[in-house]
């Protein structure tokens, strides 16, 4: 599998990196996931409030806080890494990476999440042979 895409350097993910990047990937689809729940529910219902007072305001506002705080790491992680391995390793052609060069770079998040999930993996080999049993 990997002799069908081309290393501009020899890459050698470590166990550590790899972890990262898939945990930071399914962050970023869960993001996307609420982000789109909330967006529906904004649609269908644009008038609703809500008022939360007291200290479970406070509780939920840091709460939200630690939660979007994690998931901006590690979508900003992924994306970085995305874009450093697109730049350094990928050794395909020029189209390709041109492409997926400014998907990535100007859709941010979203397009380092298809870079993982088309490319990235198919260059470790985790592509469509691996099953899971």
């Amino acid at each position: 599998m990997l002799n069908v895409y081309r290393f501009k350097r020899p890459y050698v993910p470590s166990r550590r990196t790899t972890s990262l990047f898939r945990a930071a990937f399914y962050l970023v689809i869960v993001t996307l996931v609420l982000f789109v729940i909330v967006m529906t529910l904004a649609i269908i219902d644009p008038g609703a409030t809500y008022t939360i007072s007291g200290t479970l305001a406070s509780v939920v506002f840091w709460l939200e806080f630690a939660v979007v705080a994690i998931l901006m790491s590690a979508s900003c992680c992924l994306w970085l890494g995305m874009l450093y391995f697109l730049i350094v390793y990928d050794g395909r052609s020029g189209f390709l990476k041109g492409f997926w060069f400014v998907v990535v770079l100007l859709t941010v998040y979203f397009g380092a999440a298809l870079y993982y999930w088309f490319v990235y993996r198919e260059f470790l080999g985790w592509g469509h042979t691996q099953r899971i049993v």
